[in-house]
């Protein structure tokens, strides 16, 4: 095969040249425009034609998903670019847009409890509680490049994730400030260890909370004599709670906010 031979792309057809096209695990072809349809994150050599065919779907169910989420947004700009970190603490999702990423048209939502090196995790997923806040904050890194002459040549922030085919790196330049590096670091820092500690912790309490509270009413409805259909509706507003829970709808109340009914 000569080196400026023209491949055809195995999902759309056209024919590209070396410089714009990867090759998958099955031998076909994708041209880069097809590419940015896929995960910026993951290796599309790894995969097969079926693989990215399902990707791509899950592609665009996550931007959906990505679009119905409320997101805080922590942002740093340079040169024309940006760097931005999505979370939501109430759902313990995170996303992020970066110079890497702005060619890809679908955002990805990644679960702040997944966040774990893959081989750390346990039978291939990561075990909730297992490590402090700090050994949260820990894995996730901000390393300094430099070049031979010991110059700084810019910083990588890598977020390990339990899929060991995902490799979660932003690349920041040398001439960008370092207090702006280190913040976007900072915050993802503090989101993550967060919510894999305090912010799942308060969950559970909620759901213990709305499992006595669910007995106590479908008790109370059999006490009154409503029946079954008492009963059913008492569980099924407490299975509704449950999920308002998850969703972040119904947050754990502070000390005051219980005392004084708020």
């Amino acid at each position: 095969m000569a080196l400026f031979s023209k491949e055809a792309c195995c999902f759309c057809g056209k024919e590209v040249g070396l410089m714009s096209r990867s090759k998958l695990a099955s031998g076909e072809y994708i041209c880069t425009d097809c590419k940015y349809k896929t995960h910026p994150f993951l290796r599309v050599d790894h995969m097969n034609k079926q693989q990215i065919e399902d990707l791509m779907a899950e592609m665009q169910e996550n931007e959906a998903r990505f679009q119905s989420i409320e997101w805080r947004k922590t942002q740093r700009n340079h040169n024309g670019a940006a760097w931005i970190f999505y979370d939501n603490m109430n759902e313990g999702v995170f996303s992020l847009y970066t110079p890497e990423t702005k060619k890809y048209p679908n955002h990805f939502v990644f679960e702040m409890t997944d966040v774990c090196p893959y081989d750390k995790a346990r039978a291939g997923r990561p075990t909730r509680g297992l490590y402090t806040a700090q050994q949260y904050k820990d894995m996730i890194t901000l390393t300094e490049k430099k070049d031979a002459s010991g110059k700084s040549d810019g910083w990588v922030l890598s977020i390990p994730y339990f899929r060991y085919d995902m490799k979660i790196e932003t690349k920041f330049p040398a001439t960008m400030k370092a207090d702006d590096v280190r913040y976007i670091h900072t915050t993802i820092q503090n989101a993550v260890s967060y919510y894999n500690t305090q912010g799942l912790q308060n969950k559970k309490d909620l759901h213990q909370q709305n499992l006595y509270k669910t007995a106590g009413e479908a008790l109370k409805a059999a006490v009154k004599g409503e029946g079954v259909e008492g009963v059913a509706a008492a569980v099924q507003k407490g299975a509704e709670r449950g999920q308002d829970i998850d969703k972040g709808k119904i947050k754990k109340k502070g000390l005051l906010a219980r005392l004084f009914g708020k």
